[in-house]
């Protein structure tokens, strides 16, 4: 919401003003888009108020009585629907025939299938395939059921199903070598798989021929053992998140009963790629890890296999039901929705294809990426200017700014259909008479093989984009010191093509600066100009830093909040806070010099 503040907050400055400077600044804007522009800030403007009095009034009260009853309603989320919407309506005008489609039509076959999904699903032995697919023979696994279960053993679980989601692994950039691709090992997230009642109606749906004390006695063990893991593994108190490096066979030696190495191997074998014993592993919250495997340890493997597989049966029970696909949806939430958001996940650059071509022109692309070289400029000059700093720290901040990757809209490769035709090639045999199930298993294992395939190559950020095109926010990743700002920002009311500069740049800009300020304090200050990790203030600069941000604390706690009842923390939110008025002031001084330069020329 604080984005959206801003957006209403320049547009309200920009209303006040040109009313005093018609006359001194020449033509006025008639164009459509200016003209739509207009009718938004007088739509949203409380001119009643007085702007010196109560400026928020003045500028946010509006938005708040007609668009946030009876739930909270922002900037983000509207343009969020329109991108929905936008794609909605793309995917269901293209044509789909019967056989031989293009990358394109698999993308909208998708979405027409997944809104032919059943109510109450036909489609149980397509899940059992993929589940067979997955290491799941036969799931869930009952002590009444005939199945021998004491013969099950740790390593076969292990191998046949890799231990996710307890263990997850994920191939990207390293934290340290950030020029290459290498293994990350994430522990599990602390988050129930599913009530006692939905675990039941999975199992009962994929073996209906379990009896209702078998269903019960199943669904039982297997809340206790997620609960024994969650308390066996929990971190000690709330600690920042950290990384180590080990290789495998560093960690084989640590915790020898678990195969972490059979267990890779067999992954990665799947996509052709060899793993060696001394490949880097990074490890994420290696406490939380630690835990999990000790646990794992003296678990019984025929919980472990019951729970593993409960994760993977409720995701593509999904699929098959559009009864189970509702549980786990937003409520409310409109089916077109749901699938919309199931073909960005599998087919994420098909799909950002599809909406890049009809609502992002090249021309917007470069637009935004000549104001972002501008305020990159500006800030540079307030860095130089900062009286906090030491020469060492300014000397970094500045080649942090410089170094900064800038990642607008789209990849360059987007509309090179070879580019995503080789994405898609082990995609094969998908037509409107698959199943749903079917397609996500299919699309999801093309997903993991290709995050898997890139381990050991050199990292090519200019043409990796780590993020989805569709995400309706802009942000700074200090791991690769890179600002992403993602199609789906680049629409009203952030930005609109067409628009005079000052609207532009009052918008889009504050955003933008916003984040840039991130790659200099807070997170940004632990990683360097590579994205590798390291504090590089010193500590002059440190203590200089508090005192300028100790203001800033103290006027944030003056604010009371009526409606909440609260004072605000201003400590809480000081990063964000320092960012706000940082990003404004240097957007403003950005637009400043581009009038500047127009009228010297």
């Amino acid at each position: 919401e604080t984005f959206a503040d801003v957006f209403f907050i320049i547009s309200a400055v920009i209303h006040k003003c040109r009313r005093r400077q018609k006359e001194e600044q020449g033509p006025i804007c008639n164009t459509q888009a200016c003209m739509e522009r207009a009718a938004l800030i007088k739509k949203y403007l409380d001119i009643s108020k007085d702007p010196c009095e109560d400026f928020y009034e003045y500028s946010c009260a509006k938005w708040i009585k007609r668009e946030e009853t009876p739930r909270p309603y922002d900037a983000f989320l509207m343009m969020q629907g329109k991108f929905v919407t936008a794609l909605q309506n793309i995917l269901e005008n293209i044509a789909v025939p019967e056989s031989s489609l293009t990358v394109i039509q698999k993308a909208a076959n998708l979405y027409k299938v997944c809104h032919a999904v059943p109510e109450a699903g036909e489609s149980r032995d397509e899940v059992l395939n993929a589940m067979k697919h997955s290491g799941f023979d036969v799931w869930p696994i009952t002590e009444t059921g005939g199945h021998d279960t004491s013969s099950m053993t740790y390593q076969e679980v292990a191998v046949k199903t890799s231990l996710s989601p307890i263990l997850q692994f994920y191939v990207a950039p390293g934290l340290q070598k950030t020029d290459k691709y290498v293994v990350k090992l994430y522990p599990l997230s602390f988050r129930k798989a599913a009530s006692r009642e939905r675990t039941a109606a999975v199992a009962k749906f994929l073996q209906p021929q379990l009896t209702d004390s078998e269903v019960e006695a199943f669904s039982k063990a297997v809340s206790e053992f997620e609960e024994a893991l969650f308390k066996a593994a929990a971190p000690a108190g709330m600690t920042r998140p950290t990384v180590e490096g080990k290789t495998i066979s560093e960690l084989d030696l640590k915790f020898p009963e678990l195969y972490l190495l059979d267990i890779l191997k067999e992954e990665f074998k799947k996509v052709g790629v060899e793993l060696s014993e001394e490949e880097v592993l990074e490890i994420f919250n290696p406490d939380v890890f630690q835990k999990s495997m000790t646990f794992l340890k003296t678990a019984n493997p025929f919980d472990i296999y019951n729970y593993l597989g409960l994760h993977l049966a409720l995701s593509l029970s999904e699929y098959a039901s559009a009864s189970f696909m509702r549980t786990s949806a937003v409520p409310g939430a409109p089916r077109s929705e749901e699938c919309v958001g199931l073909v960005f996940n599998v087919m994420k650059e098909v799909a950002s294809y599809l909406y890049a071509k009809d609502f992002v022109p090249f021309e917007a692309k470069h637009e935004v990426e000549d104001i972002v070289r501008r305020l990159k400029r500006e800030f540079e000059e307030e860095i130089q200017a900062a009286d906090w700093m030491d020469e060492t720290t300014r000397s970094t901040a500045l080649m942090k700014i410089k170094n900064m990757g800038t990642k607008i809209a789209y990849p360059p490769w987007l509309f090179n259909m070879a580019s995503l035709d080789r994405l898609y090639k082990n995609v094969q045999g998908l037509t409107p008479r698959s199943s749903f199930v079917e397609m996500m298993h299919l699309l999801n294992v093309n997903k993991d093989r290709n995050n898997m395939e890139k381990l050991g190559k050199p990292y090519d950020k200019d043409s990796e984009w780590l993020f989805s095109l569709s995400m309706v926010t802009a942000f700074y990743l200090p791991s690769s010191n890179e600002l992403m700002y993602p199609m789906g920002v680049l629409q009203f009311p952030f930005y609109q093509f067409g628009l005079p500069k000052s609207v532009n740049f009052g918008s889009l800009g504050a955003v933008v600066a916003h984040e840039i300020t991130h790659s200099i304090t807070g997170k940004g200050a632990f990683y360097n100009a590579d994205g590798a990790l390291q504090m590089w203030w010193s500590e002059s600069t440190k203590t200089q830093y508090q005192k300028k941000a100790t203001c800033f604390m103290d006027q944030y706690k003056e604010i009371f909040d009526q409606e909440a009842n609260m004072t605000l923390n201003g400590e809480r939110t000081l990063d964000e806070n320092i960012a706000d008025s940082v990003g404004l002031l240097v957007a403003a001084k950005a637009y400043s010099n581009v009038i500047k330069n127009m009228q010297e020329n």
